[in-house]
């Protein structure tokens, strides 16, 4: 509930399900559960505030789409917990800062979607290493330097 109220679940423009349960035995809009694995997907629906460090406690976090929302503020590095994170998109928010370097963690990652915010710093020299497993990435209209490359 944490994740609902910091990005003002009460202004969402779908929000079934959130708010009222704290668990997935209740359909939730956005949220797909397994036993072992958890989806949110919650684009273009009015998502504002901050992205809160309590999502890493959700270590069965597979994917997580905020894409085209109202989202602020700054990448949190506590994420790097998410190890089963293997999609990412949060373009086309108002997010600033730089790319956590503690996000090398995540070394399941496959998808990473940065575009249209307002991120700064560096990208890192090579894809290779810990985030060998990225196969899909976009970060431009950004202010991020440097060029990732898939080794060879």
């Amino acid at each position: 509930m944490e994740f609902y109220n910091a990005i003002n679940g009460p202004q969402w423009t779908v929000r079934t399900g959130w708010g009222y349960v704290n668990n997935c035995t209740v359909s939730w809009v956005g949220v797909t559960c397994t036993s072992t694995s958890l989806i949110f997907s919650l684009p273009s629906n009015s998502l504002s505030g901050t992205l809160p460090d309590s999502l890493s406690q959700i270590v069965t976090l597979q994917t997580l789409n905020l894409n085209l929302n109202k989202i602020q503020g700054t990448l949190p590095a506590s994420w790097k917990t998410l190890v089963k994170l293997s999609s990412l998109n949060i373009m086309n928010n108002a997010l600033n800062g730089t790319l956590p370097d503690a996000w090398k963690a995540m070394f399941v990652i496959t998808t990473l979607y940065l575009a249209n915010n307002n991120l700064t710093g560096k990208l890192p020299a090579s894809l290779g290493g810990p985030w060998r497993s990225i196969n899909s990435i976009d970060v431009h209209s950004n202010s991020l330097s440097g060029r990732s490359q898939r080794p060879g």
